[in-house]
Protein backbone atom coordinates (compact mmCIF):
# COMPACT_ATOMS: atom_id res chain seq x y z
CA UNK A 1 0.00 0.00 0.00
CA UNK A 2 1.14 3.30 -1.16
CA UNK A 3 1.60 6.43 1.80
CA UNK A 4 0.66 10.00 0.54
CA UNK A 5 2.67 12.82 1.85
CA UNK A 6 1.80 16.32 1.20
CA UNK A 7 3.99 19.56 1.21
CA UNK A 8 2.95 22.75 1.46
CA UNK A 9 4.30 26.20 1.11
CA UNK A 10 3.29 29.43 0.25
CA UNK A 11 4.16 33.62 0.52
CA UNK A 12 1.90 36.31 0.86
CA UNK A 13 2.35 39.92 1.25
CA UNK A 14 1.84 43.85 0.41
CA UNK A 15 3.30 45.69 -2.72
CA UNK A 16 2.92 49.16 -2.59
CA UNK A 17 2.74 50.52 -6.01
CA UNK A 18 1.71 53.94 -5.79
CA UNK A 19 0.54 56.58 -3.06
CA UNK A 20 -2.92 55.30 -2.51
CA UNK A 21 -3.08 51.50 -4.48
CA UNK A 22 -1.52 48.35 -3.25
CA UNK A 23 -0.78 44.47 -5.02
CA UNK A 24 -1.39 41.55 -2.55
CA UNK A 25 -0.20 38.54 -4.48
CA UNK A 26 -0.29 35.38 -3.10
CA UNK A 27 1.80 32.30 -4.63
CA UNK A 28 1.14 29.01 -3.00
CA UNK A 29 2.53 25.29 -4.09
CA UNK A 30 1.24 22.07 -3.11
CA UNK A 31 3.23 18.52 -3.66
CA UNK A 32 1.93 15.52 -3.43
CA UNK A 33 4.49 12.29 -2.90
CA UNK A 34 3.64 9.23 -2.80
CA UNK A 35 5.72 6.95 -1.05
CA UNK A 36 6.27 2.92 -1.86
CA UNK A 37 5.44 0.73 0.64
CA UNK A 38 8.33 0.89 3.42
CA UNK A 39 9.75 3.88 2.30
CA UNK A 40 9.76 6.96 4.65
CA UNK A 41 10.54 10.58 4.48
CA UNK A 42 12.73 12.50 7.26
CA UNK A 43 11.48 14.85 9.11
CA UNK A 44 14.67 16.74 7.55
CA UNK A 45 14.09 15.85 4.13
CA UNK A 46 10.36 17.42 4.77
CA UNK A 47 11.36 20.69 5.73
CA UNK A 48 14.06 20.63 3.43
CA UNK A 49 11.42 20.54 0.81
CA UNK A 50 8.93 22.95 2.00
CA UNK A 51 11.69 25.27 2.64
CA UNK A 52 12.44 25.04 -1.13
CA UNK A 53 9.00 25.38 -2.27
CA UNK A 54 8.38 28.61 0.17
CA UNK A 55 12.06 29.59 -1.20
CA UNK A 56 10.46 29.64 -4.88
CA UNK A 57 7.19 31.38 -3.56
CA UNK A 58 9.04 34.16 -2.10
CA UNK A 59 11.56 34.04 -5.06
CA UNK A 60 8.21 34.98 -7.02
CA UNK A 61 6.59 37.23 -5.03
CA UNK A 62 10.02 39.57 -5.73
CA UNK A 63 10.13 39.24 -9.23
CA UNK A 64 5.87 40.57 -9.13
CA UNK A 65 7.37 43.49 -6.67
CA UNK A 66 9.78 44.41 -9.49
CA UNK A 67 7.51 44.52 -12.14
CA UNK A 68 5.29 46.51 -10.15
CA UNK A 69 8.00 49.06 -9.28
CA UNK A 70 9.05 49.16 -13.18
CA UNK A 71 5.22 49.73 -14.35
CA UNK A 72 4.88 52.66 -11.63
CA UNK A 73 8.55 54.48 -13.10
CA UNK A 74 7.26 53.69 -16.55
CA UNK A 75 4.24 55.56 -15.59
CA UNK A 76 5.78 58.55 -13.83
CA UNK A 77 9.16 58.54 -15.93
CA UNK A 78 7.53 58.46 -19.88
CA UNK A 79 11.47 59.21 -21.22
CA UNK A 80 13.01 56.02 -19.60
CA UNK A 81 12.84 53.35 -21.44
CA UNK A 82 13.15 49.53 -20.04
CA UNK A 83 14.73 46.36 -22.20
CA UNK A 84 13.14 42.72 -21.15
CA UNK A 85 16.78 40.77 -20.99
CA UNK A 86 14.53 37.49 -21.11
CA UNK A 87 14.35 36.43 -17.53
CA UNK A 88 11.42 37.93 -17.18
CA UNK A 89 12.76 41.24 -15.60
CA UNK A 90 13.04 44.81 -17.10
CA UNK A 91 16.10 46.35 -17.19
CA UNK A 92 16.70 50.34 -17.97
CA UNK A 93 18.41 51.93 -21.11
CA UNK A 94 21.52 53.30 -19.83
CA UNK A 95 20.98 56.54 -22.19
CA UNK A 96 17.77 57.15 -20.25
CA UNK A 97 19.10 57.08 -16.74
CA UNK A 98 22.40 59.31 -18.16
CA UNK A 99 19.55 61.69 -19.80
CA UNK A 100 16.65 61.94 -17.69
CA UNK A 101 17.42 65.68 -16.37
CA UNK A 102 18.50 66.69 -19.76
CA UNK A 103 16.24 69.10 -19.77
CA UNK A 104 17.30 70.57 -15.95
CA UNK A 105 19.90 73.20 -15.77
CA UNK A 106 21.01 75.92 -13.67
CA UNK A 107 23.09 78.92 -15.15
CA UNK A 108 27.18 78.61 -14.15
CA UNK A 109 26.59 81.66 -11.98
CA UNK A 110 23.80 80.17 -9.93
CA UNK A 111 25.87 77.50 -9.63
CA UNK A 112 28.58 78.89 -8.24
CA UNK A 113 26.72 80.75 -5.68
CA UNK A 114 24.77 77.83 -3.85
CA UNK A 115 28.39 75.84 -3.78
CA UNK A 116 29.86 78.50 -2.01
CA UNK A 117 26.69 78.59 0.15
CA UNK A 118 27.24 75.19 0.28
CA UNK A 119 31.02 75.71 1.21
CA UNK A 120 30.00 78.33 4.20
CA UNK A 121 27.58 76.09 6.09
CA UNK A 122 29.89 73.30 5.92
CA UNK A 123 32.76 74.90 7.85
CA UNK A 124 29.79 76.92 10.33
CA UNK A 125 29.02 73.40 10.89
Amino acid sequence: MKKTVEITANFTGTIPKASYENEKPFYGFKETIQLDEGEIMTDAELISRQKQLHDYCYKQFRLQAEMANIERIQKEYQNIRFYDCGDGRKYPSVTSILNWDADFSIPADELAQYASRGSIIHKQV
